[in-house]
């Protein structure tokens, strides 16, 4: 409805709804994606006995988070409340053009953002205070610690491949490359570990 209202304004025509739209650049998207993701698979094997030489070649060095990642937590979460309030000043915008269509527009927004208030509010408080009273009982108290270090070795490991791949934090590739290093180097480590037949 928005697209099309917009199209009338600019006194436009379009046999394309809005929606038809959306729903193109959506599997467009996708496809691309899907397209990309099989094409670096199928090349995979070209590239990992490079990266398991890279990562056996670089000296371990104590690597900072801070440095190695280009998030940060606590920015992370301010800039997802900011594009949060941007669109919910957007939505407002946008029921307040509208003039028939606006109730209907109303009740759809309104269901979203009831949505990821439950879940930003309710649900995920609750789910980390589960977690924290079940990770204080005996039961499971060694099994959640055991994995808590898993993720620490893991996320060591990681920062450690991002600094071997080097290049920009703002490129999506060296990411992209870190990962595929650590699958390389985890596939090696696997196959060494696993007694011969």
């Amino acid at each position: 409805v928005f697209i099309e209202s917009v199209l009338k304004s600019l006194h436009l025509q379009s046999d394309t709804t809005g929606s038809q739209l959306i729903v193109g650049i959506y599997i467009s998207i996708y496809a691309f994606w899907g397209l990309y993701l099989g094409i670096r698979l199928a090349t995979f094997s070209k590239r990992a006995d490079a990266y398991v030489k890279l990562w056996k070649a670089s000296p371990v060095l104590e690597i900072s988070s801070n440095l190695s990642s280009v998030w940060n937590v606590k920015r992370n979460r301010n800039l997802f409340w900011l594009i949060y309030l941007a669109i919910i000043l957007v939505m407002c915008f946008v029921l307040i053009s509208f003039g028939k269509q606006k109730y209907d527009l109303f009740y759809v927004v309104f269901r979203s953002m009831a949505a990821i208030f439950v879940v930003f509010w309710i649900v995920n408080p609750l789910f980390s205070y589960w977690i924290k009273r079940k990770a204080n009982s005996g039961s499971i108290k060694l099994q959640i610690q055991a994995i808590s270090n898993q993720f620490v070795f893991l996320q060591n490991d990681y920062f450690r491949a991002l600094q071997i791949i080097g290049g920009p934090r703002w490129q999506p590739l060296r990411y992209f490359r870190a990962m595929e290093m650590l699958i390389a180097v985890t596939l090696v480590k696997d196959h060494e570990t696993t007694p011969n037949a």
